[in-house]
């Protein structure tokens, strides 16, 4: 069988979907098929660490892998993906597909524009068969999704396989249609098979990337109570050791017991899984499967886990890991507690673990999907020019039948736990309080146009001309660019050991600049602040320091604002005879910078 894998993920930055494709190409040559895997692909030069900020896997590119070009970071469902953005790629992938003579073409993960989509609608001659990994309940970008065509584009594949439930769930409660569960594999013969060396502590390894969704800073706050009462140490596997070390700047101990080991080798990671005690995955949401889970049961490894969607359906609590409340460091340091005092329960879990492994054996996997091309390239084609006109419009599904239309479906995450009714009380009036502020906010703005006149805002408009329009929106954008650039270098100075980034400083800016705009008092100066301090760490310990730094850049404005006042008045006369009033309206923000930078010490 000649089978096209698509990849709409870069293969140099490897996640879970390449892994996932690179195992079942493997399988597929090892049973003699013809396998060729369409991916764009990030070569190592300055344009890649430019759009991605890091460097890309060294490893060389396996002779099945046919490159699409480049990609660029773009966030979803919570994480950083590496996808295409240029029309070359695609350009790429159709002539790849044209000249395959493929007998089968698998897209991974169709909703991901934008290579993704086009395999979807572009035909070449064979059934296309769309496998679904990532799991999301977000409304919103589903919803767009929809608005621009996904449920027609998805409605051509003449079959769909979803790597969980959770991805099923996904698939059927915003795109609709029906979907085989196939999971995710694992190397079964990669895995160490011999027995765990005993140890005289509790040994922790945790594999993911430091994106927050994994829950990382959940893991590592849980530990640094953990050290305190049991001899533990953690092995962080993915993350770099600048991103985790700053996590751990405020805390007492700091780095101690913990080994950051970035980005290792297969063999390395098979050791690491080997040697641990117990694998933690304390991600907050977002995992459709969790391979990593299943490749630590291969070890026999058992798992402390987050109880989320895509976790549920992988462990089994109390037989091969626990879950825990996701977010929760207190009960995740009870759960590595509970089986460092009971070695026999993770005697028993180590064997439970093995077990569980064989369930996802790549393999047994292969075939599973086998099955599903085979039923493909059955189906039968259209017949008659009305028949053709449906399935290219994506009114029914590739294989002709009927398109299950998109559902609620009940939630599978767990119910949130029950809050006081003075919780409840204190939640309705904070939102009753911003409805009212919503409400003013909408009748101050009909009062500032109906002053200003709303024909003198609509001749303002038509008659304005577009070149100093995108002039001015220029010079704009570029001021707030500097203006974040400038906040950033001032707050990487005054935090060194905080995990500041300039998409956070970037955003918060954005929001200051644009509430400060639309609102008085310069509401947009506290809420950076309050944005910026609350992703950089806990907020009580750096909304302080921020909001110096504000005060730092509030400095810069001033000094600004006075020579623009010398040049004012030294070139025209229009504030004659009102001095004393313009003395009084600049004093006011110096009075008030001083009265910030004093007031603290006064406290004191």
């Amino acid at each position: 069988m000649r089978i096209a894998l698509v990849s709409p993920y870069s293969w140099s930055f490897p996640g879970g979907v390449t892994r996932h494709i690179d195992a079942l190409a493997r399988e597929f040559l090892a049973d003699g098929h013809h396998v060729r895997v369409l991916s764009p692909v990030d070569p190592d030069d300055r344009i890649t660490h430019l759009l991605h900020r890091r460097a890309p896997d060294p490893t060389p590119l396996p002779d099945y892998v046919v490159p699409l070009g480049r990609t660029a970071s773009l966030p979803m469902n919570g994480a950083m993906s590496c996808l295409s953005v240029t029309p070359d790629s695609v350009a790429r992938l159709r002539r790849e597909l044209r000249a395959g003579d493929f007998d089968v073409i698998h897209v991974h993960e169709p909703i991901a524009p934008y290579v993704g989509w086009d395999a979807c609608t572009f035909d070449a001659g064979a059934p296309v068969v769309g496998t679904f990994h990532a799991y999301s309940s977000s409304w919103l970008p589903n919803t767009i999704a929809r608005a621009i065509g996904a449920r027609r584009v998805l409605n051509r594949l003449h079959a769909r396989i979803a790597v969980s439930e959770a991805a099923r769930w996904t698939g059927e409660r915003f795109f609709g249609g029906t979907y085989d569960v196939i999971p995710n594999g694992v190397d079964i013969g990669s895995a160490p098979r011999g027995p765990k060396l005993p140890s005289d502590s509790l040994r922790i390894v945790f594999v993911g990337r430091e994106e927050e969704r994994k829950g990382l800073p959940v893991l590592l706050s849980a530990f640094a109570g953990l050290r305190r009462h049991i001899p533990v140490r953690l092995e962080v596997i993915g993350a770099p050791h600048d991103a985790v070390e700053p996590l751990l700047a405020q805390v007492e101990g700091g780095m101690d017991g913990i080994d950051v080991l970035g980005r290792v080798e297969d063999a390395e990671l098979w050791r690491r899984l080997h040697s641990a005690d117990v694998l933690c995955a304390p991600s907050l949401g977002g995992e459709s499967f969790g391979m990593v889970l299943t490749e630590a049961f291969a070890a026999g490894t058992p798992v402390v886990a987050s109880e989320i969607a895509g976790y549920r359906q992988v462990v089994s609590h109390g037989r091969d890991g626990l879950l825990v409340p996701p977010g929760d460091p207190l009960a995740l340091a009870e759960a590595l507690r509970s089986l460092w005092l009971d070695p026999a329960l993770r005697a028993q879990m180590n064997v439970a673990a093995r077990r569980r492994a064989d369930d996802f054996a790549w393999p047994q996997v292969a075939r599973r999907v086998t099955t599903v091309y085979e039923r493909a390239i059955e189906a039968p084609a259209p017949a008659g020019a009305a028949q053709t006109m449906r399935a290219k419009a994506g009114l029914c599904q590739g294989d002709l039948t009927p398109s299950p239309r998109a559902r609620r479906l009940p939630s599978l995450e767990p119910p949130p736990p029950k809050v006081s009714r003075g919780s409840r009380a204190l939640a309705g009036a904070r939102r009753t309080a911003l409805g009212l502020s919503a409400v003013i906010g909408v009748l101050l703005a009909f009062l500032a146009l109906r002053r200003v006149g709303f024909e003198n805002v609509f001749t303002t408009l038509v008659h304005s001309s577009p070149i100093w329009v995108l002039i001015a929106l220029g010079l704009f954008s570029t001021s707030m660019i500097l203006r974040a650039v400038s906040w950033f270098h001032i707050l990487r100075a005054a935090l060194p050991e905080r995990p500041v980034k300039r998409r956070t400083i970037l955003s918060a800016t954005s929001i200051g600049v644009l509430m400060s705009a639309t609102l008085p008092a310069r509401l947009g100066e506290p809420s950076r602040a309050l944005v910026v301090a609350r992703r950089i760490g806990r907020m009580r310990e750096t909304l302080p320091v921020v909001a110096g730094t504000l005060v730092s850049q509030t400095l810069l404005n001033l000094l600004a604002l006075f020579l623009l006042a010398v040049v004012v008045v030294g070139s025209n006369d229009i504030l004659r005879g009102h001095e004393g009033v313009l003395l009084v309206v600049s004093l006011l923000p110096v009075g008030l910078t001083a009265a910030v930078l004093i007031v603290p010490s006064l406290v004191e």
